[in-house]
This record gives structure tokens, sequence and C-alpha cells, in this order.
């Protein structure tokens, strides 16, 4: 194809191009409008910033007063602890003290428990004297002596009486282990098996309690 040909095929295409109804484009209002729909975005891009700023300050708000408050708490329990270290102390303090005092009271007891005693048997040990005495001397019979023995043993077994110490029986009493002690066995006529018939050392209850057995002699 020659080049005048292709020109005139050319000039052909534009004629039609040109019968074909074109609309005019309005350019400033595709301005506006494109400059609007950013504007739009941008209010609700703020929007909801705005609403995530809101909900953060909530949250750490929220974070906040949990903190204070576990922080009272927890000074509250060490102040609590302390006092209940403090109070625990304060007591072990007092059972030492009281220890101590009880360990002194009875250091104290163990040194004067015999007090009492001693101060019944005193009178006893003074008449004990002083009926020696008489009996050394020339002046005094015997059977002044022997009656003022007579008399120290009468008042010792009453000391004893209010120590509540008391003798045990045996004068016609069947032998019982549980407050005699035999030392020998003995035939005896007209004496069932197993009765005391002599009392070799005497024996003494406390307070119903055996603190010395008697000593006998018992029949076969």
């Amino acid at each position: 194809m020659s080049i005048t040909q292709e020109n005139n095929d050319l000039e052909e295409e534009l004629a039609q191009n040109d019968s074909v109804d074109v609309e005019p484009v309005d350019l400033d209002a595709l301005k506006q409008k494109s400059t609007k729909k950013p504007k739009k975005n941008a209010k609700k891009n703020s929007s909801t910033s705005n609403k995530e700023v809101i909900q953060l300050q909530e949250q750490l708000e929220t974070v906040i007063k949990e903190r204070d408050d576990l922080a009272a708490q927890s000074q509250a329990d060490q102040d609590a602890a302390k006092a209940g270290k403090e109070e625990a102390l304060r007591y072990m303090a007092e059972l030492e003290n009281f220890k101590r005092r009880k360990n002194q009271e009875v250091d104290n007891f163990k040194k004067f428990a015999a007090e009492n005693v001693v101060k019944e048997f005193l009178p006893v040990c003074d008449n004990f004297a002083l009926a020696t005495s008489h009996a050394n001397s020339s002046d005094q019979s015997s059977e002044e002596v022997i009656k003022g023995f007579i008399l120290i043993q009468q008042q010792l077994d009453s000391a004893l009486a209010k120590l509540d110490v008391v003798p045990i029986e045996t004068k016609d009493k069947s032998f019982d282990p549980n407050f005699h002690q035999a030392i020998s066995q003995q035939a005896q006529e007209g004496v069932e098996p197993n009765m005391i018939v002599q009392e070799v050392q005497k024996g003494y209850l406390l307070n119903g309690k055996v603190i010395r057995p008697s000593m006998v002699i018992v029949s076969t």
C-alpha cells in the first residue's frame, strides 16, 4: 500500500470518529468530588482513633486502680505480718519469763518443802534432848525417865498425824503384801496360817500411800 492510500484511510477513520457524540466532562465537579472523599475518610479515621484512645485510657485507668489496690493490700498484709511477728515475740518473751518464774518457784519449793515437817519435829527434838538430859541426871528415877520417853513417843505420833502420816495396822491382821513385808515365818499354836504374829518394824502410810511397809513375822 502506498503512503497516499494510508493517509486517505486515516482521514476517513478520523471523520468517522468525529461523527460520534461525546459528552462534555465537568472537571471542576470531578475535582471537588476527589477532594471531598479524602476528608470524609480522614474524619472517619479520626473518630475511630479517638475511640481507641478512650478505650486505652479506660484500660490504663483500670490497670492503675488494680495496681494501687494490690499495693494497698500488700502493704496491709505486710503490716499484719509485722504486727503478728511482734505479738509472737512478745508472747515468747512472756512465756520465757513465766518458765523462769516457775523454775524459781520449783527450786524454792524443793529447798523449803521440808520446812513444815521440820517445824513439827522441832518440839519433839527439844523434849527428847530434855529427857536425855534428865536420864543422865542422878536425880531422876528410871520410872520418870521411861514416862518422859513415852510422852515423847506420843508427841512424835501426834506430829506425824498432823503430816497425814499414820502407822500401818498389824495386830490381829492377816499378811497383805501390799502393806507388809514378811522377813520370816513362825509356827504358833492356835494361830491360823498367814497371820501376823509379830511386828519387827512399824510401817507408815502418807495420805493412803505406803511409804514404808511393815516388817513382820508371819505364821505358818
